[in-house]
């Protein structure tokens, strides 16, 4: 008699999508909204740029903390990493378009007609579609990458049932499923 076991096991990937990408693409989408902030608000800007921040990296250590210690980044980490990188790199925006705005403007008032803020609207539009243009990317990625693991396995998952039925079919005997 031969006994086979196999056994294909996997995370349940949704839970991360919405526990995890979404949420810190949430996070991250925010900082956005810091432009709205006229520029001569520097501290504002940088006060909520900072807790943006810090509130990106409270949630990546959470969710750290309650998945299995792992010695290797997952594709969230990445994630978690890149836009904690996207939040620094707006914070030292920030504060460079701060200084400037100290050392160059007398009355450190910035009006729409000023180079400043013309220079802060490109910084936008710029950041946003680097965003965008990244975001497009990983989903790329993610569909020709992790997903197609997932369906591989699917392929093979159904391949084995098919097989087994045929099996039972031939040798007469129950497949017991647990």
């Amino acid at each position: 008699s031969i006994l086979t076991v196999t056994c294909h096991a996997a995370r349940r990937s949704n839970y991360f999508y919405w526990n995890g990408y979404s949420l810190i693409l949430l996070i991250t989408l925010a900082s956005f909204c810091i432009f709205a902030i006229p520029p001569h608000f520097t501290g504002n800007r940088i006060q909520i740029s900072c807790t943006l921040l810090l509130t990106s990296i409270t949630f990546r250590w959470t969710m750290n903390r309650s998945l299995p210690a792992i010695s290797y980044l997952t594709s969230m980490d990445k994630y978690a990493i890149m836009c904690i990188f996207h939040l620094v790199i707006l914070c030292i925006w920030h504060a460079i378009l701060g200084s400037l705005i100290y050392l160059l403007i007398p009355d450190l008032r910035v009006t729409n007609d000023m180079w400043l803020a013309y220079i802060d609207q490109w910084v936008f539009m710029i950041a946003i579609n680097i965003f965008v243009i990244i975001h497009i990317i990983l989903l790329i990625w993610l569909y020709l990458v992790p997903l197609k693991h997932r369906r591989e396995m699917a392929k093979k998952d159904l391949e084995y049932q098919q097989s087994m039925s045929k099996e039972k079919k031939i040798l007469n005997y129950t497949l017991l499923s647990i």
